[in-house]
Order: structure tokens, then C-alpha cells, then sequence
């Protein structure tokens, strides 16, 4: 494709047009175009760094999620859970396991179908994380005697007194419950108040203060 005294934006749009390729940023990201002066042919293949900056060529560099402990994610519900009621809520923290992959380990400890498993919100998999769960559990006995049975129930992955987590940064793939409750109520989707997130930076290149103004 050869255009004659265009800019690179009608240069991409033309070449966005000629190939039925919808607009995104993923689209541009790949796609950088260079201007050959002589011949004014596009080459679609340059490297992202010769991109254009609109504030200039970030100086700070950082890298992220080197380790799972790097990121983590404590998510806060926002409401008080009743105490009654056939959903068993129960509080996990987890280790590289993404959210469907906890839904199923609780699906295979509890024996509840997968669907009657709710979450509020997907969660990143490479990272440590707390997270609320609901599984309906119907209700087979009294209330006290009902709290013991789910304490049974749950007992592989309750977190104990003296703590069964590893304290080695290094372990992947743990999932533990913290905490658990009865509720009249499943957890839907979007219901939690908010996450708190602790980044990790490593190996950072500049100064303290400039990554406090970026941030």
C-alpha cells in the first residue's frame, strides 16, 4: 500500500479500512506506523519503543508481579452477614488460583454444584488474595449444632490457630479459609464495597518523589 502526502493517522486508518480491522488500542499497540521519506511506504512491523509519547519518554521504570506476594488484593465486603440462612459465606485467601479454580475446590469440599457457588468478583490469579464466597448449603439441624457441622464440613482448609499457611513468599497455589458465616443471602456479583490493593515495585529506576508524583 503506497499513499502519497498523508499523515500516519490517515495512513493507519486507511490500512485499518483496507483489512476490516476494528479500531483499538490493542490494534494500535501492535500496529506502529514509520514513514519510509523516500518511498512514503508504511512499514506495519516497528517496535512499540519508536512510538510517539504525548508527555514525553517515561524516565521511571518498574517491574511488576515478579512474585505472587508482589500484588495482593483484600476485598471488603460492606455489609454485615446475618448469621442465618442457607448460604454458608465463607472468607479464603488464595495463592495463584483464580476465581473459578477456589469455586471448584469449594464445590469439591462442600459437595454443592458448582452453580449454587457465588463471588462477588473475579480476582487477579497471579497474586495473594481475600475473597468472599457463598455456598447454599441448606440448613439440616440447629443453629449451633448447624455451625459445627459446617465447621466439619470446611475443616481441610480452615486456617487453624497457629496459622497453617506458609509464611515462604515462594509458595503458589494455597487457598485457605479465614472466616465463615451463615447468611439469608447469596453473594452476587458487584455486591462487595471495595478492594484494597499492596503493590509490590521491583528493581525501580528513579527517585522515590518522582514515582510519588507519578502515582
Amino acid at each position: 500500500m503506497e499513499i502519497r502526502k498523508a499523515s500516519p493517522v490517515t495512513l493507519l486508518c486507511c490500512w485499518l479500512a483496507k483489512f476490516n480491522t476494528p479500531l483499538s488500542i490493542n490494534t494500535i499497540t501492535r500496529i506502529n506506523i514509520k514513514i519510509n521519506a523516500s518511498t512514503n511506504k508504511v512499514n506495519l512491523y516497528t517496535r512499540l519503543s519508536e512510538l510517539s509519547y504525548l508527555q514525553g519518554k517515561p524516565q521511571l521504570r518498574a517491574e511488576l508481579k515478579q512474585e505472587i506476594s508482589d500484588f495482593c488484593v483484600d476485598e471488603e465486603l460492606g455489609f454485615d452477614l446475618s448469621g442465618k440462612g442457607e448460604h454458608l459465606c465463607v472468607q479464603v485467601r488464595k495463592k495463584d488460583l483464580s476465581t473459578n479454580e477456589v469455586a471448584k475446590k469449594l464445590s469439591d469440599l462442600t459437595g454443592a454444584e458448582i452453580h449454587k457457588i457465588s463471588y462477588s468478583g473475579m480476582k487477579d490469579k497471579c497474586a495473594e488474595c481475600t475473597q468472599w464466597f457463598s455456598i447454599q448449603l441448606p440448613i439440616t439441624t440447629s443453629r449451633s449444632k448447624q455451625l459445627q457441622l459446617d465447621a466439619a464440613i470446611l475443616q481441610p482448609l480452615l486456617k487453624s490457630e497457629n496459622g497453617n499457611s506458609s509464611e515462604n513468599k515462594h509458595v503458589v497455589k494455597e487457598l485457605i479459609i479465614l472466616k465463615f458465616q451463615r447468611n439469608s443471602r447469596k453473594i452476587k456479583l458487584g455486591s462487595h464495597k471495595l478492594n484494597h490493593f499492596k503493590i509490590l515495585l521491583r528493581n525501580c529506576v528513579g527517585s522515590k518523589d518522582d514515582f510519588d508524583a507519578r502515582l
